[in-house]
């Protein structure tokens, strides 16, 4: 949902209406209370709510917008634009707060050094690399969070992104950036965390040689899967790893990597099988039989490490 339609469903709380736009009536979620469970009704020149509304909407949405609408007060330098994404203001949100945290410091720093482009930026935080073009308020945004200045125009994200712990006994190669979010746990256990752009790894051309068992996490959906299929042509003696998580079923998650299906799945999806263990490919079957994936950031790194006899 955007900014408008949760403002829209807060104000039919308050007010038992709101003004009935051709946006709204396009929106899936509105669609779906106006159509599927008929707690909304149209009306000539509005829409309102039904009996049930004000019960799923304290259930569902409600905490939700008092939050959102807490941190635009506290920021009011953020512009809520009606086309903003719930998923924009999660973000801004966990920045905002990983900033106070003092967590994003290693990850600032390397974003100065890297001048970093906003089309790698919107990979990092957006896991897609286009996202953020013409969206200038929330890359505006961004940027004030992070307290960076300029953002580069570049397409092709040429740094890479290294968490060091001195000597380490192992490397994580990350699809995604979050586990780098979080580095103490990392440097504790001296693993040395990369991310080098999500898909964007024409950079793994150029690394140095590696000395210590490396490893790959990532989503265990056919984008990801079909990455570490790319990655391990550069890097033959990367492992993949077996995640521990849950799968999420990907039409409940919105969820865009879709599996290339077909009736035989011994075909995998197209995946080159000889790249996966037997338990992962029971897996990967197993995820593509039930449209499902397993979100990477939903596993705790180090007990993966651990499930698959890494240290």
């Amino acid at each position: 949902m955007n900014w408008h339609v949760i403002q829209s469903l807060h104000r039919i709380f308050l007010t038992n209406s709101t003004p009935k736009t051709i946006s709204l009536l396009q929106n899936d979620h509105i669609k779906y209370l106006l159509h599927s469970t008929k707690e909304l009704k149209e009306t000539k020149k509005v829409i309102i709510g039904q009996r049930t509304f004000k019960e799923m909407y304290e259930k569902h949405h409600l905490s939700s917008y008092l939050l959102y609408s807490q941190f635009f007060d506290e920021n009011d330098w953020i512009t809520p634009y009606p086309q903003l994404q719930e998923v924009d203001i999660k973000t801004l949100m966990e920045l905002k707060r990983l900033m106070e945290a003092d967590e994003l410091t290693f990850l600032r720093q390397q974003l100065l050094e890297a001048n970093e482009s906003r089309r790698g930026l919107s990979q990092m935080f957006f896991k897609n690399d286009k996202y953020l073009d013409n969206r200038e308020a929330l890359v505006d945004a961004i940027k004030r969070l992070l307290d960076i200045d300029v953002l580069v125009d570049d397409k092709d994200q040429q740094y890479m992104y290294i968490l060091h712990v001195g000597k380490p006994k192992a490397i994580v190669l990350c699809e995604n950036l979050y586990n780098l979010k979080i580095p103490s746990w990392a440097i504790k256990n001296q693993i040395e965390l990369w991310y080098a752009g999500g898909n964007n790894i024409e950079k793994l051309d150029r690394i140095p040689e590696i000395k210590v068992p490396i490893y790959y996490s990532c989503d265990w959906d056919y984008h990801g899967l079909t990455i570490y299929s790319r990655v391990y042509e550069k890097i033959p003696g990367i492992k993949l790893l077996s995640p521990i998580a849950e799968p999420k079923k990907i039409d409940n998650t919105e969820h865009r990597s879709l599996w290339n299906k077909s009736e035989n799945l011994d075909k995998l999806s197209g995946l080159n099988k000889s790249l996966f263990t037997i338990e992962q490919i029971d897996l990967i079957q197993h995820l593509i039989k039930a449209n499902s994936w397993i979100i990477e950031e939903s596993n705790n790194l180090i007990n993966v490490l651990k499930f698959n006899n890494c240290i």
